[in-house]
Order: structure tokens, then sequence, then C-alpha cells
């Protein structure tokens, strides 16, 4: 639900339904001062994952100025779970929203769309995400492949619909 929240835009309601699914996990975590490094790693200990990453992608969308740490907190969260598709998506996701194009987390955001797809690769909705991104970043030939291989595998699919008006 806070996924599909955040993907409307709606970033306070997703907050509120976040934070007190958050603190019931960090409710068990022993208080005291701690560096980013020890948060995290608590956090990987008592928190899913994805929870994480969707934590990420609100804090960095109400507290810009902190978006090169919750980059690397992102970053941790992959390196935990690399093999999770539902982590790379969500920081994927979260790259895409947030990258500034910098040309390193462009690149960071390319590298996990394609691990995800490599992950689990007959999901056209993610084909039609990537191939979005793709054409944000002016690679318009590799995007046609990515909407070429959603539509083989769900043509009905909307956004493949909406997709198709651009490369028709």
């Amino acid at each position: 639900m806070v996924q599909l929240l955040i993907k409307t835009n709606e970033y306070e309601q997703a907050r509120k339904a976040l934070t007190p699914v958050l603190k019931h996990y960090r409710q068990s975590q022993k208080k005291g001062e701690r560096s980013a490094e020890e948060k995290v790693e608590i956090d990987v200990q008592t928190v899913p994952i994805p929870l994480l990453c969707l934590e990420c992608h609100l804090s960095c969308h109400f507290e810009p100025e902190m978006a090169e740490s919750t980059h690397q907190r992102m970053l941790a969260y992959v390196s935990k779970h690399p093999d999770d598709f539902t982590v790379n998506y969500l920081a994927a996701k979260y790259f895409q929203a947030y990258h500034n194009n910098s040309t390193a987390w462009v690149e960071k955001t390319d590298q996990l769309f394609r691990h995800t797809l490599q992950l689990q690769n007959n999901w056209a909705y993610v084909w039609c995400e990537f191939s979005q991104f793709l054409l944000q970043q002016g690679d318009k030939q590799t995007s046609k492949q990515c909407f070429e291989t959603a539509k083989q595998k769900n043509p009905d699919l909307p956004f493949v619909q909406r997709l198709k008006t651009q490369f028709t």
C-alpha cells in the first residue's frame, strides 16, 4: 500500500501508513547513540528490508538535503540482499526518482533495473518501467527493445498500451 501511495505522489499518506509499522519493528531495538552504520546494521536485523527501502524513498522526498546519506543507506540494503527481487526493484525505483541527473546514480539505477530483470524477467510491468527510465535518459533504441519484451510478455497491460505511443 505504501508503495502505491508513493507511486501516486501521496507522500504524506505513505508516511502516515509506514511510520507505525517501522515503530513496531524498532521498539525492540536498544536505545542509545549509534553511528549511521550501526543504525543501518541494527535496522537490517530487525526491520524487513523492503520497508527500509520505502523509508528511504520517503526520507529523500521529505528531507532532500539528506539525499547522499539516504543513497548510501539504500546501497547498504541492496548489498545485504543482492538477490532479492523486491529490494532491487525498490532500489531501482528509488534511484530513478532521486538520481538528480548524477551520472553515477543514473548508472546505478540502470544497473539495478538490469539486475532486477535478471532476477525476475517475466514481469512486463518492470520491463515497462525500465523502458521508461531509458527513454528519460535518451536511450530510445534499448528502451524500444525493453518495450518489445514487455509487449511480448503482456500485450494487454495498460502500461504497455501507454508506452506504445512512444514508439509508434
